[in-house]
């Protein structure tokens, strides 16, 4: 996060993360004069709705206390499942907790605290390892190795013989999918998406079909998120 301009009656900050940029209110904003030691922080691993956290979110911490926004809490208040010292791992077991974490989110577009949508789905999860992604979908396929699928005729049978269960990103304009594997030759996915004749929309483990005819054939891409 860096702060890169001042308005002129001075109460508003210009800031720039790696997902967003914009104005926020001075007052809203805590600047810390020592920084923080890089390898002192958490992870949040489940959104804490009481805290206003979030899955994803990187906090400093000394002494066994988190510091949020104006006030510290004391890490014996959170449960060990619900964070990390330092990022997770990189095992696909610990990717398959994340998306049990989230299941069932509601979507939101843009994505807050009580919601989420395809890009910051796949963002999130991935960020707990250390793995910074673009925030929109279409950026995302385009930082890592990949398959283009416009000229694959079978692809769902192309996804199955190369993609890698819950290290690789499945991608069609404007949507961006977990593959989780596959079954009876049917493709699995992990998704934060909304569909009025389907259902309310929320983080949902589906098959590529999910009520959408030949939504296949509009697949542009697989990325991979270990090569």
């Amino acid at each position: 996060c860096r702060i890169l301009n001042i308005s002129k009656d001075r109460k508003w900050l210009f800031i720039v993360t790696n997902s967003c940029y914009g104005w926020i209110k001075k007052e809203n904003i805590v600047i810390r004069e020592a920084p923080y030691k890089p390898e002192h922080f958490i992870i949040i691993l489940k959104n804490l709705k009481k805290y206003n956290l979030k899955i994803g979110d990187i906090l400093p911490f000394e002494n066994n206390q988190i510091y949020l926004f104006n006030k510290n809490l004391e890490l014996s208040k959170l449960n060990n499942n619900e964070y990390s010292k330092g990022f997770l791992p990189f095992t696909k077991r610990n990717i398959l907790k994340l998306v049990f974490n989230m299941l069932h989110t509601p979507y939101k577009w843009g994505g807050d605290i009580n919601g989420i949508d395809c890009s910051l789905f796949i963002k999130d999860i991935f960020r707990c390892f250390g793995i910074n992604l673009p925030r929109n979908s279409s950026k995302q396929s385009e930082v890592l190795m990949g398959f283009n699928l416009d000229n694959i005729n079978n692809k769902n049978k192309f996804i199955i013989k190369k993609a890698s269960p819950l290290t690789t990103l499945i991608f069609k304009k404007y949507h961006i999918m977990l593959y989780l594997g596959s079954f009876n030759n049917k493709v699995y996915i992990a998704h934060a998406f909304t569909m009025s004749n389907y259902h309310k929309g929320e983080v949902l483990i589906t098959d590529l079909d999910f009520g959408r005819k030949n939504f296949i054939n509009s697949l542009k891409k697989i990325i991979f998120i270990d090569r």
